[in-house]
């Protein structure tokens, strides 16, 4: 930037603070004429003891004035959670650049005189700051405390009034300990209040300045960070999911590695399986658990990698997660793929046998047994129990698009297979639109796109190769590149 540029800039930023102040009070507060202070305001040349006369005398932030950086006002500089106002060498440094930008003669004794003006004005500010900081640490913990308790009641209008009086006093309280009590407490009142997402946000914002005070991590730091992945990869959020586990495991000594450690590395496998890299999955795996009780869940995952690239049939998997029946729940999930009507019934089959009686029933077993429908061609009831299940296990009003998506194409499925090419037809349209609404930063998987454009190639238009025919063509290519089985 020229120094011409940074006298604009400056004197634009002037102006924004005589849009609160009158031209006449800012002449008032700095000891001007009113004509001196808007010829300031027009020409490059702006003395620097008049940008620090600005600053002390209308509460304005030192470093936005001069730089552009942080809030306007002084009083909203606290409110910049983790973030601290630069050192006083810092201050001095920026005062340096100062004396390039054409703001009238700095040299001598009187210009080392202003410069001290503007750093003893941020340094001010600084200590009344920590002042502050230290006489409202007790008064927020106990407002949070008030808010937790009227949360635990469902009290929600009292509950809103001390969040309102919360976010006000966090604003001044940067003490750590206390932030993250606020997010998580944050995070419990959006969840009453229905915002899931909203809610996860916070905890992950919570999490995170957990990791920024830490060198490392205890096993039940270690455990909560995974869990809060596997919300994320609920929520389609794979890559912050995949993020978090890895700066948990960084931050995990080795004394702290088993077994909470073999589950965080089990979940990055997955992870890396769900955004398209089994490569990496496979790696991970290859390490093995150093707790054996996780062993059996990690075969489980390799034998499902093996079946996604191609080397190794549903059966084969099925085989690897007897011993580790949540693994063979998820198997099920892969059952949607399988076009040979056998396999599928042998495999639900054996779910059924391995399932304990006390477990609760996964939702992907009725899912399967639908599927066995469509494949069998037992047209019969099957458009209103599709309803019923989807209606039964997530209403679409509640469902973000990622999720939708899901649904929508299981349904064009099952209607291609059933015999309904009409009804299949309008659930791709629908399918497509929905995947075309994905959100930024979320992640589709890799098998509810290959069954979707595996249905776009059955169901061809009778106008020739369409362009949906042509991504799902692409599609393939991508698959085959990355060594998975389109």
């Amino acid at each position: 930037m020229t120094a011409l540029d940074s006298d604009k800039a400056l004197r634009q930023r002037l102006h924004e603070v005589a849009a609160r102040f009158s031209v006449r009070e800012i002449a008032r507060r700095t000891g001007n004429q009113a004509s001196t202070v808007s010829r300031y305001l027009r020409t490059n040349r702006i003395p620097a003891d008049f940008v620090a006369r600005v600053a002390r005398s209308c509460g304005v932030n030192a470093q936005w004035l001069l730089h552009g950086e942080g809030p306007l006002w002084q009083g909203d500089v606290a409110a910049q959670l983790g973030q601290r106002a630069a050192s006083l060498l810092a201050l001095v440094g920026a005062m340096q650049q100062v004396s390039h930008l054409k703001l009238g003669a700095l040299a001598g004794r009187a210009s080392a005189s202003r410069l001290k003006e503007l750093a003893d004005t941020l340094q001010t500010y600084e200590r009344l700051r920590d002042r502050l900081s230290e006489q409202s640490r007790e008064p927020f913990e106990s407002l949070l405390m008030a808010w937790g308790r009227t949360l635990e009641r469902r009290d929600d209008a009292t509950a809103v009034q001390w969040r309102q009086a919360a976010q006000a006093a966090a604003k001044l309280c940067p003490d750590d300990r206390l932030q993250q009590l606020f997010l998580r407490i944050e995070a419990s009142h959006e969840y009453l209040l229905g915002d899931q997402s909203r809610a996860l946000d916070l905890e992950v914002a919570a999490f995170t300045r957990l990791l920024g005070t830490r060198l490392d991590l205890d096993a039940p730091a270690l455990a909560q960070g995974v869990r809060l992945a596997h919300a994320l990869r609920s929520q389609a959020r794979m890559q912050t999911a995949r993020r978090l586990v890895r700066a948990v495991l960084a931050l995990t000594p080795s004394a702290d590695r088993k077994p909470a450690y073999d589950y965080a590395m089990l979940t990055l496998a997955r992870l890396e399986q769900d955004l398209d890299r089994p490569q990496r999955a496979r790696a991970i795996l290859g390490r093995g658990p150093r707790d054996l009780q996780w062993q059996p869940a990690y075969k489980a995952t390799g034998a499902v990698l093996e079946y996604l690239g191609g080397t190794a049939g549903l059966e084969a998997a099925v085989a690897a997660c007897e011993a580790d029946p949540k693994s063979l729940s998820q198997v099920l999930f892969y059952t949607l793929w399988e076009t040979d009507a056998d396999t599928v019934a042998r495999i639900v089959r054996r779910f059924d046998q391995l399932r304990r009686p006390a477990e609760t029933i996964s939702p992907l077993a009725p899912l399967a047994r639908l599927h066995l429908k469509a494949l069998r061609g037992q047209r019969q009831g099957l458009l209103e129990e599709l309803s019923q299940f989807f209606i039964a296990t997530a209403p679409e009003k509640e469902l973000p698009p990622e999720n939708r998506f899901a649904l929508e194409v299981t349904r064009t499925q099952f209607l291609r297979l059933a015999g309904f090419p009409v009804e299949a037809r309008r659930a791709l349209a629908v399918a497509e639109a929905t995947r075309r609404q994905k959100r930024k930063g979320y992640s589709i998987d890799f098998n509810w796109r290959r069954m979707h454009w595996r249905n776009v190639l059955n169901l061809p238009t009778a106008s020739g190769r369409s362009r949906l025919e042509k991504k799902a063509e692409a599609f393939a290519e991508y698959a085959r590149a990355r060594g998975l089985v389109a």
